[in-house]
């Protein structure tokens, strides 16, 4: 799929019928650090190939117990940027191929006040590789430098979901009761099927 999608800006890119125009924008996400090239289509259609990467890593520590993770960033997509005054408030729509996903080690896990110790390997990931993606968001240029910065606001059509390994060196009736919970975790992940995420930037008009 990262094929296709690197098919798709080449040929934006580098088809001159696309627009004289081609902006770069650049910024930080809740999806990760951003960057983007777009072509103008028309007054007021753009198309943007919107990508998100890094990484963090992550240790928190509570009565005795650290649990130590890495969030990884890392997807691309197609967004259709749709501007009905011909620029400033623009409304966007496409999909996105990827996501970011959440592992980590701890020595115990807690659900309802229940603690279960053990070493265990956990991970939260985005359960569709392939996720349609919409937003709003606003462009207010700098003058005339063909600098501009941005906001942006959306939501991916998917869910998160959990899995963890570690809980088979409980003892039967701690693994069933831990099984049940860790569940009932994954079934509150599911509930909420979009993945909101908020980016903030600047952009540069070539």
């Amino acid at each position: 799929m990262k094929y296709v999608f690197a098919s798709i800006a080449s040929l934006a890119l580098a088809h001159p019928s696309f627009g004289q125009d081609i902006t770069a924008e650049i910024g930080l996400s809740t999806l990760g650090l951003y960057a983007a090239p777009v072509v103008e289509m028309n007054e007021n259609i753009n198309i943007r190939i919107p990508l998100y990467f890094g990484s963090q890593n992550y240790s928190y520590s509570e009565n005795g117990t650290t649990v130590d993770g890495k969030v990884t960033f890392e997807s691309a997509g197609v967004m259709v940027d749709y501007y009905p005054t011909g620029s400033g408030f623009r409304l966007s729509g496409g999909l996105s191929a990827g996501g970011y996903s959440f592992k980590a080690t701890t020595a115990s896990l807690e659900f309802e006040g229940t603690t279960y110790t053990s070493d265990f390997n956990l991970n939260i990931k985005q359960d569709k590789n392939i996720a349609p993606v919409f937003a709003l968001g606003y462009v207010r240029p700098l003058g005339q430098s063909g600098w501009a910065i941005l906001a942006e606001a959306g939501a991916r059509v998917t869910h998160l979901t959990a899995t963890v390994s570690g809980q088979e060196n409980l003892t039967a009736a701690d693994k069933n009761a831990f099984d049940t919970d860790f569940n009932e975790f994954n079934d509150e992940l599911t509930k909420n099927n979009l993945i909101p995420f908020i980016t903030i930037g600047a952009s540069f008009r070539f």
